[in-house]
This record gives structure tokens, C-alpha cells and sequence, in this order.
């Protein structure tokens, strides 16, 4: 299995070709029968690029066989709560300022972004990541992403059949408080679905008690995460094919 983060000076479209390089590189040079991607956290949105957005003659040579996103949480939801609403908007501005100066690939300053990065940010990866606009790259899953939108992104995955989990921390520390974290999965799952994705229905949905990244958690809860991924993965090596994840609704 492939695991996916992701920095901030490059784009979600150069991590998407890196990541169909790594599964060519499995696939073929390793001989490995089966790769499985799983995104975590921002690593969700390189994950969707990759399914949704990356030219199918740009996608590995040979097909992945799985897709997990976990925590897939909204940067820019996210970012509100870290820095504050005053401290996101003057930030996102400064970056969209710069952008139309032609300056995208300059380094935001730590003290706009507040250090929310361990690594340094473009001014075109902080506005993708930012924007309330519904125009950022990066920006896959806000609560109040339009449906047209959800359905060019869930609604794309390429290949359609290929097997597609979804799993949320139910106590994620980055997603506002006002979100139906629930009610936000099934939204992407019910898209996914209409546009005949093979996305699991029985195991994707809420992690309850589950933090961003399970630091803290009971034992119950890393168990109840490992065993939906653990039969994800089963369901896979048993070979079923496009729909059969979608058919045990």
C-alpha cells in the first residue's frame, strides 16, 4: 500500500504524476499484482487528483486497484479553525494578491501563514489550499462545496469500477463543530454512487471517537478503523470487480 501526504511548493497535480510513477514502479519493476493508495489528510487531495483529474494516458501503467481517503478534511475549513477567521482571510488574499501579480510561485511569509506548515508554501499552493471561492485545486472537500462540483470530482473517478473507501474521523479536531460530518460522507458517497463509482458502502463512513490521525485514541477505535480498512483490502485481493463493492447495499 501506497501512502500518500503531501508539502506546500508544489501542486497536487505534480504529486499525482509522482504517485502514478510510484505505481508503475510497483506494478511492473516490483512485480506486485496489486497497489492500493491511501491519502491521509491533505494526502486525500492527491488522491482524488490522481482519480479524477490526471489524464488517463498520465495514470500508471497498470491500474490501481484501490483508493482509501482518511481524514479527508477541508484545508480550508481547517485553516479557519487554526488561525483564526481574521488572521485565513488576510492570508488567502495576500496569496490571491500575489497570484495576479504574476508572483504565484513566491514563498508566503510565516508570519501570513502562521507557521500551519512545517515546510514552506507557495502563494498558488496556499491560495488552492485556502480560497473560499470554490476555485482552489486542493479544495475537495469543504462542507459547502456545490454539488456541480462534488459531481466533477466524485463523479470522475477513472476508472469508474476501480474499489473507492471513504473514512472520517468522527472526532477530527479540523473540522468545524457546525459540519454533519455523517450527512458530509454520504453526500460524497450518494455522488460517487449516482455516477456508478465502485465506492464501499459498507465499510466507508465514520471513525467514531477517531481523532485527525488517532493520536490518543482507544483501542477500539484504531481496531475499528484497521478492520474496515483490513476487509477493504480483502474484498480486493478476492479480485471482485467494478460493482461488487457497490452491490452488497
Amino acid at each position: 500500500m501506497i501512502i500518500v501526504r503531501t508539502k506546500g511548493t508544489g501542486s497536487i497535480h505534480r504529486d499525482a504524476k509522482e504517485i502514478a510513477l510510484c505505481i508503475s514502479y510497483f506494478k511492473i519493476q516490483r512485480s506486485r499484482p496489486k497497489v492500493v493508495v491511501m491519502g491521509h489528510s491533505t494526502g486525500c487531495q492527491d488522491v482524488m487528483e490522481y482519480l479524477c483529474r490526471l489524464e488517463v494516458s498520465q495514470q500508471a501503467d497498470g491500474q490501481l486497484d484501490g483508493a482509501i481517503l482518511q481524514a479527508p478534511v477541508s484545508d480550508r475549513e481547517a485553516l479557519v479553525i487554526i488561525m483564526g477567521k481574521d488572521a485565513y482571510d488576510r492570508s488567502w488574499k495576500h496569496a490571491q494578491r500575489l497570484i495576479k501579480a504574476g508572483r504565484g510561485g513566491e514563498i508566503m511569509s510565516a508570519q501570513i501563514t502562521l507557521d500551519v506548515f512545517e515546510a514552506p508554501c507557495t502563494a498558488s499552493r496556499w491560495y488552492s489550499l485556502s480560497s473560499p471561492l470554490h476555485d482552489g485545486d486542493d479544495d475537495f472537500f469543504s462542507s459547502d462545496t456545490p454539488l456541480e462540483n462534488l459531481e466533477a470530482t466524485f463523479g470522475k473517478i477513472t476508472p469508474a469500477k476501480t474499489p473507492f473507501l471513504i473514512l472520517y474521523s468522527g472526532a477530527d479536531e479540523f473540522t468545524p463543530r457546525s459540519v454533519d460530518k455523517k450527512a458530509l460522507v454520504e453526500r460524497w458517497i450518494e455522488v460517487c454512487r449516482r455516477f456508478g463509482v465502485n465506492v464501499d458502502v459498507v465499510n466507508s463512513g465514520i471513525i467514531e471517537g477517531a481523532t485527525h490521525n488517532f493520536a490518543g485514541c482507544p483501542e477500539a477505535v484504531v481496531k475499528d478503523f484497521l478492520g474496515r480498512v483490513g476487509r477493504f483490502l480483502k474484498t480486493i485481493e478476492g479480485g471482485l470487480e467494478g460493482g461488487g463493492l457497490m452491490s452488497k447495499v
